[in-house]
């Protein structure tokens, strides 16, 4: 559990980076919008918060109905409704893991829970922050009911406790073993990525995933932000173009590399086999999908039993210490040199032409009428940005920095190559992992288009488009009819993005 835990916190920095990376939603209801994910839109759709707890109306007590189960009836009780922040469609509002590596301070955002579920919890002896945790999933109530599954035993099946888990769509989702597969062990879900026209691309997204889960396990990754600061990176995300134009906050470089480089040394003594936890892809509206390239399953890891406390390798080929491509990567690092696996160029790409659009910039005139999405509970539309935090730990930097890595800082694609050259891999699997890599390393440093960027160059160059955000039933029709093309193809569009 304890690793699944450190795995949530480091995934739920990384969700933002994620989001930006694939966003593909750049057209609402039949119009071009000033957006290209659709986190927000749907954030709005499912927000079931009153006006009291939306901070839109004073907190007052109101009068409820209750069901006594014992006497088969309702009665009145009287409940003041409290402020929650945040829709059940959002980013995550708590961190888990009690790795050395975490501090208090970094759970910087509101958190509401339900008292009596909390001190329920550390009374069976569930730990302060896990408590927390599920006592504030259980401040939203159930959205679905089934008439058969109403009556069940609680202590043998978990059928109420995943209605709730199931309807709070975090970025990252924790998940207990089940109850009928107790070997499937503690996982967690990465939730925040959106799908992409191609298989291909689909494909390579989720093989990064597991990947660079490997990765921050075995090597102990230190990944940590505030959560304030998570949360302004996931309204950054949304941009359009964010992957070219924004700043995202991240870790100045990466910590703890002595530590790291020992880490390495003492996983790769390790027999092949050693348990790990086990991450899921799934996509903002739940669908998943998980890799399936031969070979893969068995070197990123396994699944393990809950109650096994793991050391987060997998299965290593015996190579020299002194001799690892990764050990040399973050040996350089410590040592203050050059890493050995030269980063990508910190020159810019040549950036884009900005062309002018008539892209709508008012959401309600798609017809969607939703509140703005919060940060801190404020809304976007009046909330100031994150005050720039004095540490020094943590600062802005581009995608392209955070993925491709600087002159003073390691990209998590490096790393994950140099993880990839430690394990034993058949040649024609890690030349399709490599060209996964490449897809995303370039989308990062903005030679290819994201797929809304794609998208919009498509209707704007389209005949029928009047330069007015209309997105008509042809262009519509086209835009289909091309991504079925590159799925067929099993390929994607290789095209330079455009700054709208």
């Amino acid at each position: 559990m304890c690793e699944a835990r450190h795995l949530y916190d480091q995934l739920a920095v990384l969700a933002p980076i994620m989001l930006s990376l694939t966003a593909s939603s750049p057209i609402f209801r039949g119009y071009l919008a000033d957006v290209d994910c659709r986190w927000n839109v749907i954030a709005g759709a499912v927000d079931c918060r009153t006006r009291e707890e939306r901070g839109q109306a004073p907190l007052e007590p109101q009068e409820l109905d209750m069901w006594d189960e014992s006497t088969n009836s309702t009665h009145k009780v009287q409940r003041t409704p409290r402020r929650i922040p945040k829709s059940r469609y959002d980013s995550i509002s708590t961190y888990l893991s009690q790795h050395a590596s975490f501090r208090d301070e970094y759970n910087d955002i509101p958190l509401p829970i339900d008292e009596k579920i909390e001190a329920r919890l550390q009374s069976e002896g569930v730990d302060p922050q896990l408590a927390r945790h599920i006592a504030h999933l259980f401040i939203r109530d159930p959205l679905v009911i089934y008439r058969e599954l109403l009556h069940q035993d609680d202590s043998t099946v978990t059928d109420h406790f995943e209605n709730l888990q199931s309807t709070n769509w975090q970025t990252m989702r924790f998940k207990p073993p089940p109850t009928t597969h107790p070997e499937l062990g503690w996982r967690v879900e990465f939730r925040a990525m959106e799908v992409q026209p191609s298989d291909f691309e689909n494909a390579a997204f989720s093989v990064f995933v597991v990947l660079i889960s490997r990765v921050i396990l075995c090597l102990d990754l230190d990944l940590y932000i505030p959560l304030s600061l998570v949360d302004a990176n996931m309204q950054t995300a949304h941009k359009r173009d964010s992957v070219i134009t924004g700043k995202f906050w991240f870790r100045n470089n990466v910590p703890c590399v002595e530590a790291a480089v020992e880490k390495l040394e003492a996983v790769q003594d390790c027999q092949p086999g050693c348990p790990s936890s086990s991450v899921s892809v799934a996509s903002d509206d739940g669908l998943g999908s998980t890799p399936s390239t031969p070979g893969l399953n068995s070197s990123f890891g396994h699944h393990h039993d809950s109650s096994t406390e793991c050391c987060g390798c997998s299965s290593f080929a015996p190579r020299s210490r002194s001799n690892s491509p990764l050990r040399k990567l973050l040996g350089g690092l410590s040592a203050s040199t050059s890493p050995t696996t030269s980063p990508p160029s910190t020159s810019p790409p040549s950036m884009p032409q900005r062309v002018g659009s008539e892209v709508t910039n008012n959401m309600s005139a798609l017809g969607l009428d939703m509140p703005p999405a919060s940060v801190n509970g404020t809304s976007s539309t009046t909330a100031s940005k994150p005050a720039p935090s004095k540490s020094t730990e943590w600062t802005q930097m581009s995608i392209d920095e955070i993925m491709n890595g600087s002159s003073t800082h390691t990209g998590l694609i490096p790393l994950a190559r140099a993880f990839l050259d430690t394990l034993v891999m058949d040649d024609k699997v890690r030349t399709l992992v490599n060209t996964y890599l490449d897809l995303i390393a370039d989308r990062a440093a903005g030679r290819i288009a994201t797929s809304a960027n794609w998208m919009r160059q498509f209707v704007m160059r389209h005949p029928e488009y009047k330069q007015d955000s209309r997105v008509s039933p042809q262009v519509a029709h086209d835009l289909l009819r091309e991504v079925q093309k590159w799925t067929k193809l099993d390929a994607y569009p290789k095209v330079a993005p455009v700054l709208f």
